[in-house]
């Protein structure tokens, strides 16, 4: 009974310290261990070893990668076109020489090698003079499809210097060529020149001004010869070549011709007046400059003498009065012309191949030749005369896109695009 008595007291002490540690554990939370300090690197480790780049520029580059493996950097080469430094030289070294580096860094070397040649640029063709059409020799002109050749009038430039300087030579001082007694401020004038030379079997025609020739006879307007690259004293020399014409119909052994180009730029009148076709500048240029330069006297044989309808239903101004019940006095009498402008009929015809002016039409748009533009065309702006006068002091002409179109009849810019009736042979 001792015993069992003395082991039940034993367990009520041991059931009474585990209680009183259970009840601490609640009021005071056990701290946590502490930790151990981080370690910041091994503790005996050797720190990097650093080493200077040597100067290595004049070196071989074996020698140079050479010397940067036994300071312990990595050597990485680049090359490098010189002209002051023979091939397979260091030039330099990136980073410099004096620079600190780790061991295994990456340095450049930049050894020189021969720049490349370039390929040679072979000097620029030149531009051979253009080679018009020639019309056989004895024949009066020359028939290719719905064109025929005839006539010469210059129109080309020459470009080759050796020719330019040869005609130049020949035609003597340009105070002995001929003034075109072209107008500034409505009084003729000498100030443009020319002079035609024969050379070899060609025909070529020299221009000089010395000052620039006004857009318009009446008043000091704008100057358009500048714009197209000719300039005052300076000689300027142009060919003869056929003149093309296209064929608008044939008919009875004559065709109607018409110029495929703008051969030259004229004022309509050089006046600031209300003038009709048949007292026109540019009928009488047309039937006497023109005509002694275009033709030989055996070409103008061939010509047809045309009556040129001047009536006044042969313009714009009719079609206008069917409209607006409008009178505008434009009709004068017929001329008999062996060259001519066509009329607003003529340029509206679609038996010739032309659409009304409603719209753009191809078959109108002209191109000047150099000529012309050195005659004081407008850059850009192909225009050309129609023989009808307009109300006031105005004549119609064909604008960019063969539109119509009215103008003063003293601008100088307008263009010269002849028609003819020409005898022709059906062999």
């Amino acid at each position: 009974m001792g015993i069992i008595r003395n082991l039940i007291v034993f367990c009520l002490l041991l059931a009474v310290i585990l209680l009183l540690s259970g009840c601490n554990a609640l009021v005071s939370p056990t701290e946590a261990p502490t930790a151990l300090p981080a370690q910041t690197g091994e503790a005996n480790a050797t720190p990097a070893s650093t080493v200077k780049i040597p100067n290595l520029a004049g070196t071989d580059e074996e020698s140079a990668k050479t010397a940067l493996l036994a300071k312990g950097l990595i050597p990485i080469v680049r090359y490098e076109e010189s002209d002051s430094v023979q091939e397979g030289v260091v030039i330099r070294t990136e980073p410099g020489p004096g620079s600190k580096a780790e061991e295994d860094t990456k340095v450049t070397i930049v050894v020189a090698v021969k720049p490349s040649t370039p390929t040679p640029t072979p000097p620029p063709t030149p531009t051979p003079e253009p080679t018009p059409v020639a019309i056989p020799q004895g024949q009066l002109y020359l028939r290719d499809g719905n064109y025929v050749y005839f006539g010469s009038y210059p129109q080309s430039e020459v470009t080759d210097q050796s020719l330019k300087t040869a005609l130049t030579s020949i035609a003597g001082p340009t105070s002995d060529w001929t003034s075109y007694d072209y107008y500034i401020n409505g009084q003729a004038s000498d100030f443009m020149v020319y002079k035609d030379v024969s050379y070899e079997g060609e025909k070529y025609r020299g221009v000089f001004f010395s000052e620039y020739r006004p857009s318009e006879t009446i008043y000091g307007a704008h100057y358009f010869q500048e714009e197209n690259d000719y300039y005052t004293n300076t000689i300027y020399w142009f060919r003869f070549e056929p003149v093309k014409w296209r064929i608008l119909s044939e008919s009875k052994g004559y065709v109607f011709l018409l110029s495929e180009l703008i051969l030259d730029v004229q004022d309509y009148h050089y006046s600031e007046d209300r003038i009709t076709y048949d007292k026109s500048h540019i009928r009488e240029w047309l039937n006497n400059n023109f005509c002694d330069t275009a033709f030989t006297s055996e070409e103008k044989n061939i010509i047809k003498t045309t009556v040129v309808d001047n009536s006044y239903n042969s313009g714009r101004d009719y079609h206008l009065a069917l409209a607006d019940d409008a009178t505008y006095d434009t009709d004068c009498p017929d001329t008999n012309d062996k060259v001519f402008l066509l009329s607003y009929n003529d340029a509206t015809n679609s038996n010739y191949g032309f659409k009304n002016f409603e719209k753009k039409d191809s078959s109108r748009i002209k191109t000047q030749t150099a000529y012309a533009k050195a005659q004081g065309a407008q850059k850009g702006y192909d225009c050309w005369w129609i023989r009808n006068p307009f109300f006031a002091e105005r004549a119609e002409y064909i604008s960019d896109g063969g539109l119509y179109n009215n103008q003063p009849v003293y601008f100088t810019r307008g263009g010269v695009v002849p028609a003819l009736h020409l005898a022709i042979s059906n062999d």
